[in-house]
């Protein structure tokens, strides 16, 4: 027989990180504790459950890991204050319709939110050394290069901006035209990473 003492001891928290753990209930998917967060492939532990429509996240996140909220009906997302870096692909394919990036996120790397076609507002806080949204432009800007990363259907390009990144505008649904500086933005995607897609 099976004592309910061997099943304690049996049961283990879901990790996500080698101090995080996640949890789902009622749509909710909540991660607790500290540290960064594991990259995945394609398939996060959560992957398939397909009803997830809101992500709790906890001050004292390092990072976001690779793939860990694609596909998700997520509308917004709270990003700790402690977060550095969200991997490749963590939100792409979401239903995001609003980001914040807040002061202390230094690294936002290729593909994090790609092929978010709901999304109509962008912000950086003001304090971030390395990405800014400048003159309320709704777009993620890297700050010593002028570069525009990431960009949605209400995006303005600011003038100072002299070059916008591969898939900037990767499906933006209600996107109708793009306004720009042609004397100061010179670099525009490339043939094999095209701004813009259907």
């Amino acid at each position: 027989a099976v004592s309910s003492a061997d099943v304690l001891l049996e049961w283990q928290p879901a990790k996500c990180g080698e101090n995080l753990y996640w949890d789902f209930q009622d749509g909710v998917l909540s991660i607790t504790g500290s540290g960064d967060m594991d990259d995945y492939f394609l398939v996060p532990p959560w992957g398939n459950i397909h009803n997830i429509t809101s992500v709790s996240l906890p001050e004292g996140l390092t990072s976001i890991g690779a793939f860990t909220f694609w596909y998700t009906n997520i509308t917004t997302i709270d990003i700790p204050t402690t977060v550095k870096k969200i991997a490749t692909y963590a939100f792409a394919y979401s239903a995001l319709e609003s980001l914040t990036i807040p002061a202390g996120v230094h690294d936002i790397e290729g593909g994090s939110f790609l092929h978010c076609p709901n999304l109509a507002s962008i912000v950086v806080e003001e304090d971030n050394p390395v990405y800014d949204s400048r003159n309320n432009c709704n777009a993620i800007i890297h700050t010593e290069t002028d570069s525009l990363i990431l960009g949605c259907k209400n995006t303005t390009i600011p003038e100072s901006v002299v070059s916008i990144g591969s898939y900037a505008f990767y499906k933006c649904t209600g996107l109708t035209e793009v306004n720009y500086n042609a004397e100061n933005c010179t670099s525009m995607g490339s043939s094999d990473n095209p701004l813009f897609s259907d």
